[in-house]
């Protein structure tokens, strides 16, 4: 048996391993790309929305307020694949920024969040910030064969 995925997702997972935050919800995780930068919210272990847009078009400010309406549902696909993003989606209803206990930031450039006015955490799973990505594809991998 064999597991492919695309290693935005794989580090988002990743993220929510990290201790910091494994027991914070709601967390909105994101991944600063080099090509693509991936948000994720995640509410009692599940994704409840994503969105995906192109990191060489998020400055810090555009990158905060991004996240802001995203997590406060103010944001729609169309907005997002109009400013050349790939789009997003909301699978329930968010509980509105206020509302994240966690922004959990990884990824080679996830310096932009630190430019920013969020209170954000670097993940370090298993202590080094290079391992968001295999952390989460091993933990993915233990979920999808755990039999």
């Amino acid at each position: 048996r064999v597991l492919v995925m695309d290693t935005s997702p794989d580090a988002i997972l990743g993220c929510l391993m990290d201790p910091v935050v494994k027991n914070a919800d709601p967390i909105l995780a994101v991944n600063v790309g080099n090509g693509h930068t991936m948000a994720a919210i995640v509410s009692k272990g599940e994704i409840t929305a994503v969105l995906e847009h192109h990191t060489r078009l998020l400055n810090p400010q555009k990158m905060e307020e991004l996240l802001r309406d995203f997590a406060d549902g103010k944001l729609s696909d169309d907005e997002v694949f109009e400013d050349n993003g790939h789009g997003m989606f909301y699978f329930s209803k968010p509980l509105g920024f206020s509302e994240i206990e966690k922004v959990v930031v990884t990824g080679p450039n996830r310096k932009v969040l630190a430019e920013t006015g969020l209170c954000v955490h670097f993940a370090t799973p298993a202590g080094d910030v290079m391992m968001s990505g295999p952390i989460g594809l091993v933990e993915a991998t233990k979920r999808i064969f755990k039999n």
